[in-house]
């Protein structure tokens, strides 16, 4: 966490050097994490992810296109197995690092961002969190090849009010779909799930596919100062 946060205020101590526009903002996003198994099967834990997003892009004046570098940090309930009623399901901690290009559609008092982008993807397992009303306790027993970085690419579109109307504070809400590639022959769990009338089952399970996740998010930018160009925290 340390590192991520030496990281942006970086960003921040570089826009100042730069004098350039320098926009600070904060808000949540929600998502629901969809998993596509290896077999096509396309599953979920029933659970919102609960994510927090930043970002710092730099703009030139009178540019459409500029890059921009995001970061969000949120838990996700990810589905391991498929079988039978339940749905067994691990808890991670969140890391995505994208870099994205964007457009910009401008009107008389508002914006438009169309971005797309790639980056990567860190999941850091927290614990077992079974699903399911039958399910009395799910373990992992053991784990086998497993990775916590993955290849990650992003698009989506921002709207933005106010944004042209020389406004300290605007408003933006954004809609993002994310996909994670989960490396075949990686992260095989062994599970136990014990269910009433003391019935065992032992399933051995890959988190492996497509994580795919459309997210919904809310943003107040902050604009601090306005030079020939500009910096922008999202």
């Amino acid at each position: 966490m340390l590192k991520h946060i030496f990281l942006l205020s970086f960003f921040l101590l570089v826009s100042f050097i730069c004098k350039a526009q320098l926009e600070v903002s904060a808000g949540p996003e929600i998502g629901y994490p969809q998993l596509l198994s290896a077999r096509h099967i396309l599953i979920n834990a029933g659970e919102l992810s609960a994510v927090l997003h930043a970002g710092i892009c730099y703009k030139l004046k009178k540019t459409r296109f500029f890059p921009s570098f995001n970061i969000s940090l949120g838990r996700e309930r990810l589905p391991l197995q498929e079988s039978g009623n339940n749905i067994a399901a691990l808890r991670f901690n969140s890391l995505n690092i994208l870099l994205n290009e964007n457009y910009t559609v401008t009107f008389s008092k508002s914006q438009l961002l169309i971005y797309a982008g790639i980056g990567l993807s860190r999941l850091t397992e927290k614990g077992v969190a079974p699903s399911g009303s039958e399910t009395i306790q799910t373990t992992i027993d053991s784990s086998l090849n497993i990775s916590n970085l993955f290849p990650a690419m992003n698009i989506g579109i921002e709207y933005s009010h106010f944004e042209n109307a020389g406004k300290t504070f605007y408003l933006s809400v954004g809609l993002n779909f994310q996909y994670v590639f989960l490396y075949e022959g990686s992260n095989t769990y062994y599970v136990t799930v014990a269910e009433p009338g003391n019935k065992i089952y032992h399933y051995q399970s890959a988190l492996s596919g497509s994580l795919i996740c459309p997210d919904f998010y809310i943003a107040l930018p902050y604009k601090i100062h306005k030079k020939t160009s500009s910096m922008y925290l999202d």
